[in-house]
């Protein structure tokens, strides 16, 4: 008989408005390894002097079709390199950046046979000001794209006016389908608050067919989003409202009164497991709404009463490398 799969999520509820009920298990995704990067130090060095996690939207707030997930992370400035740019650009560029932390969160839409358009929501702290402005140039640079990957040249459009200069809206194509992966077609609006970058993404992303799998195309076929056409500006309008979303939040968090559905003690009364994290650059954290920490069972009648969630998820070691991690989440 064919062995249960040791992959188990262990999940302590601290919600805020509600009695903590009993520990329970369910099965989580395992997290793909890292090649590089130091062992988490302590919460400061990993989550800088704002709270990131603060400023990306919540599940009431997104567009119709898409909605929250698990899959955020905080990364630690010396896993952003190939963490979050695939090595695109390299650990000691980053570090020049003066980068105190890196928040990335992703909003999923409803899959389809193909693919899915997904939301990915970015914010970065840096030193100064100045420093943001400076490390724009590096972090919204799509030509290094190596080709192996990138589809085309990538377009630069105006920004979709929310923060300060710098800001832009970039174009461009990933193609991994020769290595067995997607083709993500990316809209992209990045654009600066003070110390602060900031990504909005739409990814359209497509899975090859069987025979595209097999077969890959020698030369890729050309993007559909690699010129100013009626379907990028209609991404550009979705990128406006959730980039006027996160600039609010922003904006709120920096200014002390913190967005609706956040209570920032929340994460203080978690124990600090990341400090056991074996895959060096990142932890999967955030806020949770209720649909995300009550779910439709037992717990679901409490909704009323939620103010507000927050989750944090560790690997603590691996049965077997087959079986993948043991994950334990204190949430």
């Amino acid at each position: 008989m064919r062995r249960l799969v040791a992959l188990v999520s262990i999940v302590v509820a601290v919600l805020l408005g509600l009695v903590a009920g009993p520990v329970w298990g369910t099965a989580q995704p395992a997290t793909p390894t890292a090649e590089a990067g130091p062992p988490v130090a302590s919460p400061v060095a990993l989550r800088g002097q704002l709270d990131l996690a603060a400023m990306v939207p919540s599940g009431d707030e997104l567009p119709p079709g898409f909605a929250p997930s698990y899959e955020e992370h905080y990364f630690l400035p010396a896993g952003v390199a190939g963490w979050v740019y695939n090595d695109f650009i390299s650990p000691e560029e980053v570090a020049a950046t003066g980068l105190r932390a890196f928040y990335r969160s992703y909003y999923f839409g409803e899959p389809a046979e193909a693919g899915s358009t997904d939301l990915r929501v970015s914010v970065a702290e840096f030193d100064s000001p100045g420093a943001a402005e400076a490390a724009f140039a590096l972090f919204a640079d799509q030509t290094r794209i190596p080709p192996d990957v990138g589809v085309g040249e990538p377009t630069d459009l105006p920004g979709v006016g929310v923060g300060e200069e710098p800001t832009e809206t970039s174009v461009y194509t990933l193609d991994f389908t020769a290595f067995g992966g997607p083709r993500i077609d990316i809209v992209e609006a990045t654009f600066r608050v003070d110390r602060l970058l900031a990504v909005v993404a739409v990814e359209h992303v497509a899975f090859p067919g069987p025979q595209d799998a097999a077969t890959p195309s020698a030369t890729p076929a050309a993007s559909p989003v690699a010129s100013p056409t009626a379907g990028v500006e209609q991404d550009r309008q979705l990128l406006s409202d959730v980039a006027a979303r996160v600039h609010e939040r922003i904006q709120a968090v920096m200014s002390g009164s913190m967005p609706a559905g956040i209570v920032p003690a929340l994460p203080g009364l978690l124990l600090p497991i990341e400090l056991t994290w074996p895959w060096p650059g990142l932890v999967p954290e955030g806020y949770k709404d209720a649909a995300l920490m009550l779910g439709e069972g037992a717990l679901a009648g409490s909704a009323a009463d939620f103010q507000s969630g927050y989750s944090r998820t560790v690997a603590v070691g691996s049965a077997s490398p087959e079986e993948g991690p043991l994950q334990v989440r204190a949430a």
